[in-house]
């Protein structure tokens, strides 16, 4: 059973997912891509991900399907809905994905763009991010929003966002949406 879980950077949902107390097994699809790129030697890290070609990408997520749905018990599948790139923002999760994974729930977890914004710049130089400001940050929730919604009526699934401003009602909602 997999359940898709999304938010921008900076919304803490490592945090929320890490004090949920659920039994389950955390994947995060940009690990699982830059593990096969390594493996490809095509990339050393995320920021070079971006380098690599559409052909060549959707191969890399072929084999991450094919890995991820090799993961027997509850999946929690970590990645981003919207990837934005000098020609515009990318769907994070295809549809030819989604119906692949199969997925039991969408899952977004939000904060206020102001706290998001704040997080970002206490993480400045662990990741060669762009600059983000507040309507940026609220630009990428709206498309996070609409993707997941577009998936939704695509896919049939239900979608649930989660607030990540008490930490631990933030918690609380996901492991019982995971029970």
């Amino acid at each position: 059973m997999i359940y898709l879980m999304t938010g921008i950077s900076g919304v803490g949902k490592s945090t929320v997912i890490h004090n949920c107390n659920v039994d389950l097994t955390h994947v995060n699809f940009g690990d699982i891509i830059l593990e096969i790129a390594r493996e490809q030697k095509l990339a050393e890290s995320r920021d070079e991900l971006k380098n690599i070609d559409a052909e060549k990408t959707r191969e890399m997520q072929e084999e991450a399907v094919r890995r991820i749905k090799n993961i027997s018990g509850k999946v929690l599948l970590d990645t981003h809905l919207t990837i934005e790139s000098p020609y515009g923002f990318y769907p994070g999760i295809p549809l030819w994905m989604a119906k692949e994974l199969n997925f039991k729930s969408i899952i977004i977890i939000e904060a206020p763009p102001e706290e998001v914004l704040k997080r970002r710049k206490k993480d400045e130089g662990l990741r060669a991010r762009k600059k983000s400001d507040l309507r940026e940050i609220e630009l990428q929730m709206q498309l996070d929003r609409s993707f997941a919604m577009a998936l939704s009526a695509l896919t049939g699934v239900a979608v649930k966002i989660i607030e990540n401003v008490d930490l631990e009602k933030a918690s609380s909602e996901l492991g019982e949406l995971l029970k």
